[in-house]
């Protein structure tokens, strides 16, 4: 088994984590002039992230020459921004947090290719789609470890027969982050519902409840189908 680790994920989660009262500081919003947001320094994040990344080789008794640091490539959005221009648009955080987060970056690819992990990363493509594509591809059984709950719907086997399990923040491994439904189902949801992170991106009338009631709709006929299927 290995473990492959969503690394920008981690690193913001680790950055954005509590207040770094001895190395942050304060700088003026990048958007609103009459506000200020504070940054976390690379020091800080570097001992929340390592402490996150031990605690998943732990939990499954991994070492770091198990580990597969996936990073995200060179002009990574340019692809999805040639379809859709406003493509994760909405980040306005500081040029000073993508310093610190460039910096810790740095210092987690060093630090554990030093101690025997891989380090992968593909220009012009996403983290998740390289992820997706190491689940799809792998021959071993592989933990993927993210704070994106999108990445939940890799569980299960792929067509090498091996397992993969998706460890989302610390939810139990094979839950659906979104509802009581299907895994195989998150596209469908976010293509109709949309997503926090990416307004206006959804269908106009269609919100959580209506999605469930379809769901439920969806259920009851497929059921309904089953029970012919069986009678015939």
């Amino acid at each position: 088994m290995r473990v492959a680790f969503d690394m920008s994920s981690f690193i913001w989660t680790a950055l954005l984590a509590g207040k770094d009262l001895e190395h942050g500081y304060e700088v003026p919003h990048p958007e609103k002039a009459d506000k200020k947001v504070w940054i976390n320094s690379a020091h800080w994040g570097y001992e929340n992230i390592v402490n996150m990344m031990t605690k998943v080789l732990g939990q499954f008794q991994l070492a770091p020459i198990d580990m597969i640091m996936v990073f995200e490539g060179l002009h990574a959005k340019k692809p999805r921004r040639q379809i859709e221009a406003t493509y994760k648009d909405s980040d306005d955080r500081a040029p000073e947090a993508y310093a610190e987060f460039e910096k810790l970056r740095t210092l987690m690819h060093d630090t554990w290719l030093s101690l025997g992990a891989t380090a992968v990363q593909q220009d012009y493509v996403e983290g998740d789609d390289v992820l997706a594509w190491l689940a799809r591809e792998t021959e071993q059984d592989l933990v993927i470890a993210t704070g994106d709950r999108d990445l939940t719907i890799l569980n299960g086997t792929n067509h090498y027969g091996a397992k993969i399990l998706v460890r989302y923040n610390d939810e139990k491994i094979g839950v659906n982050p979104y509802g009581v439904w299907d895994l195989r189902l998150i596209p469908v949801h976010k293509a109709l519902v949309g997503d926090s992170g990416e307004p206006n991106n959804d269908v106009r009338g269609m919100g959580h409840g209506t999605w469930m009631t379809r769901l439920l709709q969806y259920s009851e006929a497929r059921r309904f189908r089953m029970q012919c299927v069986v009678v015939r």
